[in-house]
């Protein structure tokens, strides 16, 4: 085999190893004991919408030469 190959192997494996592990960690069937707590009510108003117009152009300072250079 070659090192790729078994390094996939060994990922695979370990992945496998983790996901059996997480899924039988709780055996017994039962959950821990948590209080169900309720979150607080948010107070929410409802607003009229409106309209705005959009600036239709952008005006920017800057360049549009690229920082790096490659060549292909």
């Amino acid at each position: 085999m070659n090192r790729v190959t078994l390094n996939h192997l060994m990922a695979a494996a370990l992945i496998a190893q983790a996901t059996v592990w997480a899924a039988c960690s709780a055996a017994d069937g039962k959950t821990k004991d948590r209080d169900a707590a309720v979150p607080p009510a948010v107070s929410v108003a409802p607003t009229a919408a409106v309209e705005r117009p959009i600036a239709r152009f952008i005006r920017v300072t800057g360049t549009l030469m690229a920082e790096e250079r490659a060549d292909v």
